[in-house]
């Protein structure tokens, strides 16, 4: 099984737990339906780019995830590469100086062809988003990962390093939320 797998039912088990604890929390467990190569390759059309090999395999077993952390949907292969998205990572990442690459530069809109941050993971409220940074593609094709949440900048290796990074907040905040019970019993 691949890594990323493991650590999707990981993140979907510890959300599991989380809701135990927080019913209301909006966190969701179950991502959609896989894409189909075609779509994955018009998606990447409308990138101009190739996504990372994990992130495509991700797209053939689950074609996005709604509401998979703090409000975040993981998009699929009919909003990657939307204008929308990358407006609001762009406006995002220059409005909280986020460690994005002096190269990125600040247009406001992104021009047609490549592009060096590709959304993958957007709150609508801006809050949190997840990008991949085309320009540090490795030799087996993988990408770093520049996320933004709740006014604080990560970097991860890759998208395997991202999910490893989502089960650890995952897991602070199940914590948090097991000693509050306890504090409270």
């Amino acid at each position: 099984m691949p890594r990323w797998k493991q650590l999707v039912t990981e993140i979907r088990r510890v959300g599991t737990e989380i809701l135990w604890l927080e019913p209301a929390r909006d966190f969701g467990l179950s991502p959609r339906g896989g894409a189909a190569e075609h779509e994955i390759r018009g998606a990447e059309g409308r990138l101009g780019a190739r996504l990372p090999p994990s992130y495509r395999e991700f797209l053939r077993e689950h074609d996005g995830w709604p509401c998979f952390f703090e409000g975040v949907t993981l998009l699929g292969t009919a909003h990657l590469g939307r204008g929308i998205y990358d407006d609001l990572a762009r406006s995002v990442f220059l409005a909280a100086e986020t460690p994005v690459p002096a190269r990125e530069g600040p247009p406001v809109r992104m021009p047609p062809g490549p592009r060096a941050l590709v959304p993958f993971g957007v709150d609508l409220r801006t809050t949190t988003i997840f990008t991949f940074d085309l320009d540090s593609r490795k030799l087996n094709g993988e990408c770093e990962v520049v996320c933004w949440v709740n006014d604080i900048g990560i970097r991860c290796a890759d998208f395997e390093g991202f999910l490893e990074t989502i089960i650890e907040l995952c897991h602070a905040e199940l914590d948090a939320l097991i000693d509050r019970a306890a504090a409270c019993a």
